[in-house]
């Protein structure tokens, strides 16, 4: 977690809020700042967001985060992660692909922590190989997410490092390309001032009060539209400490998956683990798979990523 003294001024419907982020210490990830930041009272902020007007809380930023939406033979498909039950916030929950600014240049452009956090934790492959995504303007921030992910699993799969679980599929080592888009969720306006540099954005914001963050949402469009679903292999390349996480990874159709959103079960599409096919205990061929009802909650970021994106491609799926 990147720490520096900034004010995050944040217009969301009829609300103003100023978001004050005080300067704690300087370690990344540190669990000490975490749990400091969460024991923080935003009941007020919280309040108004609900009513409208204007109130002033201390936040943790920048944080992002995506939800990687593929576009299949069969139309758009979401991409979920499971966090894990030991996760430091929001376990056992299906959630976007997330995280905090590493960077100052992330604190002032919320939305390159979104797209890395995107590409490091969603990698996806398919019978030709393992995919790059090329978004245009951003292939610096691909290539940095990248070489945290895939160089993970091609250690791992060399037996050069840990992986969490069963023992995953053989990662491919061909790279195919195809075009890819970040787009932004929501209208929110967001200034950011980090010392003397100021930078204006918009997009969906979504205040967590758990952990006290304030997340800037967006989906990654992927253009897959030779793969059927069947076709995916899904790897996570989130890495803890030198281990390969290797959460599941829930496939969705967006007009299912925004269907379903706060109503109870959702009904994934496929389930994968470690680039294969899984029902929760073993593998499966993934001609095989069938729908899998997962009784897991939506994380806040999740919930208010799904309607925008359901809105976006409706009448697609």
């Amino acid at each position: 977690m990147l720490v520096r003294e900034s004010t995050v001024h944040v217009s969301k419907r009829d609300s103003r809020i100023r978001a004050e982020v005080k300067p704690r210490d300087d370690e990344v990830g540190s669990e000490e700042v975490r749990d400091r930041l969460c024991r923080r009272d935003n009941s007020q902020v919280e309040a108004v967001l609900e009513r409208g007007g204007e109130a002033v809380g201390v936040f943790g930023w920048a944080a992002g985060g995506v939800i990687p939406v593929l576009h299949l033979e069969s139309g758009p498909h979401a991409v979920l992660v499971m966090r894990g039950p030991d996760a430091p916030s929001r376990p056992d929950t299906l959630s976007a692909a997330s995280g905090v600014a590493e960077t100052e240049v992330e604190l002032l452009h919320p939305h390159r922590v979104s797209l890395r956090e995107g590409v490091e934790e969603v990698v996806i492959a398919t019978d030709d190989g393992w995919v790059f995504p090329i978004v245009p303007g951003h292939r610096s921030v691909i290539n940095e997410a990248v070489d945290e992910s895939v160089k993970g699993w091609m250690e791992a799969d060399a037996g050069n490092r840990e992986c969490v679980g069963p023992q995953p599929a053989p990662f491919p080592s061909r790279r195919s390309s195809t075009p890819a888009a970040l787009q932004a969720l929501g209208d929110d306006i967001v200034e950011v001032e980090v010392g003397s540099e100021r930078r204006r954005c918009h997009g969906l914001l979504v205040f967590d009060f758990e952990t006290n963050s304030i997340d800037v949402m967006n989906a990654l469009e992927i253009d897959l539209q030779d793969v059927s679903v069947d076709g995916l292999r899904l790897f996570d390349g989130e890495v803890l400490g030198e281990k390969m996480l290797n959460r599941e990874l829930f496939v969705f159709r967006v007009e299912e998956l925004a269907q379903s959103a706060g109503n109870g079960p959702l009904t994934a599409r496929r389930r994968y683990r470690g680039g294969k096919a899984w029902d929760g205990n073993e593998w499966v061929v993934p001609e095989a798979g069938r729908p899998v009802t997962v009784e897991a909650p939506l994380s806040p970021t999740a919930i208010e990523s799904v309607a925008p994106i359901a809105k976006r491609f409706d009448g697609q799926s």
